[in-house]
C-alpha cells in the first residue's frame, strides 16, 4: 500500500516500498546474468548458479515480506503468494519458483519464521559442493 503525498512530503513508507522493489529487480537481473554468462563454462557456471540460488532465495524474501506486510502473517505455501504484485511495479507472483537447476524452491516454516531453501544442484536435502542447500530465513523473531 503506497502512502500519497500529504502537504509536499512525502511519507516515508513510500520511499521504502520502492526501496524493496528495486532490490528484487536487481537481484533478479543479477542472478539472470549470472546464469547467462557463465552458462557454457563448467566451474564457473556451477559456482554462478548457486549465486543466482542465493539472490532467487533473497528476492523471494522480500516477496514473504511482502506478504507479511500486508496480511499480517507469514505464508506457509507458495500459493498464498499467487497474485500479489509489488508497489510500484508490474511485477506478479504467478506460481512455484524455480532455482537455477530447475528444482522448486522449497517455502518452509521454522521457528516462527520462513525459511526459502534451494535444495542445490542434486535437489535433495543435505550434500555437498553444488549440491549444498542454499537458504534465506524471513520474518524471525529478531526481524
Amino acid at each position: 500500500m503506497f502512502m500519497e503525498k500529504r502537504h509536499g512530503d512525502y511519507v516515508i513508507e513510500t520511499y521504502v516500498q520502492r526501496l524493496r522493489v528495486m532490490k528484487l529487480y536487481v537481484a533478479l537481473i543479477l542472478a539472470l546474468g549470472l546464469i547467462v554468462a557463465c552458462d557454457g563454462a563448467d566451474n564457473g557456471s556451477e559456482n554462478a548458479r548457486q549465486v543466482a540460488a542465493r539472490l532467487g532465495a533473497e528476492a523471494l524474501g522480500t516477496l514473504v515480506a511482502e506478504y507479511r506486510q500486508r496480511n499480517g502473517e507469514l505464508p506457509s505455501e507458495w500459493e498464498q503468494l499467487i497474485g500479489i504484485q509489488f508497489p510500484g511495479s508490474k511485477v506478479i507472483f504467478d506460481g512455484t519458483p524455480l532455482d537455477p537447476w530447475s528444482h522448486a524452491y522449497v517455502l518452509a516454516r521454522v521457528n516462527g519464521g520462513v525459511t526459502i531453501i534451494s535444495l542445490g544442484q542434486d535437489g535433495l536435502p543435505g550434500g555437498n559442493g553444488y549440491d549444498t542447500d542454499i537458504s534465506h530465513l524471513v520474518g524471525s523473531s529478531d526481524d
